[in-house]
């Protein structure tokens, strides 16, 4: 049975306190362009990003961060470059809705743009911003070395970096393009299991696609409809709607006509 962040008590209830989230929105989203200091305005719009992708808005938030990163690279490349890694993380989600000069192209033009500095020491998040950016520029044979060099090192990783929600997201994706489902389930269990500690919901929306899809891959159709019924939950509490790990269980199945049906009924709700 699926562990939850929420106790007992699932589908979670909308806190009473959640208004205060769009509050604290329209607040950042009048004051962030305003500091004086440029290292004070990319902290708030980092922040600013945050909300927004806590809010189901992460075409927002990689718009924000992009830009911020953009502002901050002449003062200091290594707040830039993790803003950017940040942005392509919520591009990733956003998907086909994001902005239009917020793609994840885009935001892999500034990347390459935006070096590391040769005086700084390499860190995990410099080998995933590279290698992403390398499999959106250059295509997949040109990535694969850098993506096989940044899952390694993420493996590797202490449990307790404080980035390593923001990097295991990224890893998954980047463990999907290699096929390598030793390297997706490892990391993804390891994403969802600090989520769950961590209470971090978006992360764990995040977290139960990957882990879905690794038990699909290994013919577990029960624990991967668990999963993604978990997710859609989490969605549906939020106030939005995902049934497509739904619809790949169905297909694995060889369900062809539920699977047309649901597929229809996720892109309605998606439009």
């Amino acid at each position: 049975m699926p562990r939850h962040a929420y106790g007992a008590s699932w589908p979670p209830r909308k806190p009473k306190t959640r208004p205060a989230l769009p509050c604290a929105q329209t607040l950042l989203d009048s004051v962030a362009g305003q500091f004086d200091d440029p290292r004070q305005r990319i902290v708030a719009q980092r922040v600013q990003g945050a909300i927004h992708y806590a809010l189901m808005q992460p075409a927002k938030t990689a718009a924000i961060l992009l830009g911020a990163a953009r502002q901050i690279a002449p003062l200091d490349v290594g707040q830039a470059r993790d803003a950017l890694l940040d942005a392509l993380a919520a591009s990733w989600v956003s998907g086909r809705f994001a902005a239009a000069d917020a793609l994840g192209a885009d935001i892999a033009r500034a990347a390459r743009s935006i070096p590391r500095s040769p005086q700084s020491a390499e860190s995990i998040g410099d080998l995933l911003l590279d290698a992403d950016t390398t499999l959106l520029l250059d295509g997949h044979e040109a990535a694969a070395p850098l993506l096989s060099r940044a899952v390694a090192a993420l493996q590797e990783a202490p449990i307790n970096s404080a980035d390593l929600l923001t990097w295991t997201g990224i890893g998954c994706w980047a463990a999907g393009a290699l096929g390598d489902d030793g390297a997706l389930y490892s990391l993804a269990s390891r994403l969802e299991e600090q989520a769950r500690d961590q209470g971090a919901v978006p992360a764990l929306a995040t977290a139960l696609i990957f882990t879905g899809a690794s038990e699909l891959f290994a013919g577990a159709l029960g624990q991967a409809r668990a999963l993604f019924t978990e997710r859609g939950a989490i969605e549906e509490a939020r106030g939005d709607s995902c049934s497509v790990g739904q619809v790949l269980v169905l297909a694995w199945q060889g369900q062809a006509s539920d699977t047309r049906a649901q597929a229809a009924a996720a892109a309605r709700a998606a439009a």
